[in-house]
């Protein structure tokens, strides 16, 4: 491709914004600490910009984790089948990547 087409693309790509997260369709696996609950369910989630979102079958909103609020308001861990997401003494929510 000549730089002129390449430079062209880039300004679309620009001025287009970001693009919106996929919502992607696992398994999540949700520990309440007091309740001493565990259960591993159908879930939903995307991250956009560090915000993850994640909504579970049989709850009426979404768990919501703000990435502003990661290392004070909660505890993310990536490994490579899974993501856990802790706030600490109430519960765990681990999102099984397909």
């Amino acid at each position: 491709m000549s730089r002129n087409i390449l430079a062209a693309l880039a300004s679309i790509s620009l001025l287009s914004g970001p693009a919106s997260a996929a919502i992607v369709e696992t398994r999540c696996t949700i520990t309440y600490y007091k309740k001493n609950t565990n259960q591993t369910t159908n879930c939903k989630w995307r991250q956009a910009q560090g915000n993850v979102q994640v909504w579970v079958d049989g709850r009426n909103k979404p768990f919501r984790f703000k990435a502003e609020g990661q290392g004070e308001k909660y505890v993310r861990i990536n490994t490579s089948d899974r993501i856990t997401l802790t706030r600490i003494g109430r519960y765990s929510l681990t999102i099984w990547k397909p």
